[in-house]
């Protein structure tokens, strides 16, 4: 196991290992230690750097760009890096997804706001393959990409046939259909109530 690279050049002058030759620090050797130390700094500099573009959460421009490839994600014209992160982040995501109502459940919270979990309301549109997600205003403001955007990403995370619909707002048309009442039930587009 090798040591940590010492890159301070007092640090490599103590650990010379000739013992019968002093560095004195206007000597040429020291000189040169100090070249090495800055080269050995720079060099720990880019290894760092390096490893910090192979993970979508720190990668940047063009390295950020390549780890679209393996998840079919492509760059938009003029998206900003974190706009394209949040995307393949959500695409990551989408990609493990098994397509219940708890997974695509967790996607949106992953989408909006972890903490956010009990200002989701989760509900299916009648009469149709749809899980219906009723997210406030003020959770999807932060988001970096369009409310339909995030709908169609969503809807790739559903099995097939199925989709999803994202609702904001705190106060939601619907027709009211309570069975019990057949007058109501029945009733036809543009004789829905409000319903809270």
């Amino acid at each position: 196991m090798f040591p940590e690279p010492a890159t301070e050049t007092p640090d490599l002058v103590e650990s010379w290992p000739y013992t019968f030759q002093q560095i004195e620090t206007d000597s040429p050797l020291y000189e040169y230690l100090s070249i090495y130390a800055t080269e050995l700094a720079r060099l720990d500099a880019f290894i760092d750097e390096l490893y910090e573009q192979r993970f979508i959460e720190t990668a940047t421009g063009v390295e950020l760009t390549q780890l679209g490839a393996p998840l079919g994600v492509k760059r938009r014209a003029d998206e900003t890096d974190e706009q394209f992160r949040y995307r393949l982040k959500l695409r990551k995501a989408v990609a493990s997804s098994n397509g219940t109502a708890e997974d695509i459940r967790g996607i949106i919270t992953q989408a909006v706001d972890d903490d956010a979990t009990s200002e989701i309301t989760v509900g299916v549109v009648e009469g149709a393959p749809v899980l219906l997600f009723i997210i406030p205003p003020d959770l999807l403001a932060d988001v970096p990409i369009t409310s339909s955007q995030l709908s169609a990403t969503l809807n790739r995370a559903m099995p097939c046939g199925s989709g999803v619909q994202i609702v904001s707002g705190d106060d939601i048309f619907t027709f009211y259909e309570d069975d019990t009442d057949a007058a109501s039930y029945e009733a036809g587009f543009g004789e829905g109530v409000w319903t809270g």
